[in-house]
């Protein structure tokens, strides 16, 4: 009896001593959570939570527009493998070498319910060897690519999330309009999901508009995949890695006008005169 009465005393002061040393951070204002975020208490710690329309860099969240400048000074960007920061034609940009394991990485973005335009500067290599992926989600399920073919074609695929029918939606444009190697391009694609329509422009150019073939929802949302993070340079499925200098990717949650894209973003980019 003896014995079970010290050790319940014991257990008693444990419980006391954990309650005394926890300290609800959330509570006492004494945490560094971003006034975008909210503190959520945890036993010992705490953690900032963000919306779901938002990406949260572990104290912020971040909404759109994404922006990724690839001159070093980007948050919620991650270089895997031997990709760097390097000075081209006299700017600091990302360069992907398509060694095996070297890519990028994003935090996945919140683009399964809303429009969508996606636009970045590329300069391929001299000698491509496989299709390349520009930015993208594709491993299981296969939520989305943006990529060049291996004809040099600029693709979109996307994946729709439909009770009815769940398969992919491909945009690309004619073999007549390709995206160049050795020099700098402009590559744009814009998705509504009410009008089902997806737009493809190289260099300011607006060379191609599909409607998809899609008779039963109104409005059409992409699937979630449920990953983490999206991918820049890397088809993830497979493993194949891109060979690319890039600049300046940019994800709205909103149709860019054709304006914009070629006056805004094209033209009055420096990388302009590169082309």
């Amino acid at each position: 009896m003896i014995l079970y009465n010290c050790l319940l005393l014991f257990a008693t002061l444990i419980v006391f001593s954990v309650a005394l040393w926890h300290v609800d951070e959330c509570l006492q204002g004494r945490h560094d959570c971003h006034v975008s975020a909210t503190c959520q208490n945890t036993f010992g710690s705490f953690t900032c939570i963000c919306p779901s329309d938002k990406v949260s860099d572990g104290k912020a969240c971040h909404g759109f527009p994404f922006h990724w400048t690839f001159n070093g000074s980007d948050r919620l960007l991650t270089l895997k493998g031997a990709a760097r920061f390097t000075e081209q034609d006299g700017r600091t940009v990302l360069y992907l070498d398509g060694t095996p394991g070297t890519f990028a990485e994003t935090p996945a973005l919140p683009i399964q319910q809303t429009n969508l335009s996606i636009t970045v500067w590329i300069k391929r290599s001299p000698s491509p060897t496989s299709r390349q992926m520009i930015y993208g989600d594709w491993s299981s399920p296969h939520q989305f690519r943006f990529d060049v073919m291996t004809d040099a074609r600029l693709c979109v695929d996307v994946r729709r999330d439909s009770s009815v029918v769940t398969g992919l939606l491909n945009f690309c444009t004619p073999f007549s309009a390709t995206v160049p190697v050795n020099v700098w391009s402009h590559v744009a694609f814009t998705w509504s999901r009410v009008q089902h329509t997806g737009s493809l422009y190289i260099n300011g150019d607006h060379l191609e508009s599909k409607i998809a073939n899609i008779a039963v929802e109104t409005k059409v949302d992409l699937k979630n995949s449920g990953h983490t993070v999206y991918d820049i340079g890397l088809k993830r499925d497979s493993g194949e890695t891109t060979d690319a200098f890039l600049s300046d990717l940019m994800v709205f949650d909103r149709v860019l006008s054709n304006d914009e894209i070629e006056k805004e973003l094209f033209m009055n980019h420096p990388l302009h005169s590169l082309t």
